[in-house]
């Protein structure tokens, strides 16, 4: 599974680059960059907003540590 979403990633990569050229060209340069800057804000605050992710428990806190039996 992991494989398979790491390798949709790297198909991805040169096909944004793709859709970011031609956004630019049609778009221009400075509509691009605010587009993509408010596509990152978007992700980066539904971290926030989305009650199920902000209830997740911390990777910190999941880890446990035992004591070796002698």
């Amino acid at each position: 599974m992991f494989g398979l979403i790491v390798s949709i990633a790297w198909i991805a990569i040169p096909l944004g680059s793709l859709a970011s050229g031609y956004l630019i060209e049609f778009a221009g340069l400075r509509t691009t960059i605010v587009s993509i800057a408010i596509a990152y804000l978007t992700a980066t605050l539904s971290m926030i907003l989305i009650p199920a992710l902000r209830e997740m428990e911390r990777a910190e806190s999941a880890i446990t540590v035992s004591e070796p039996v002698a």
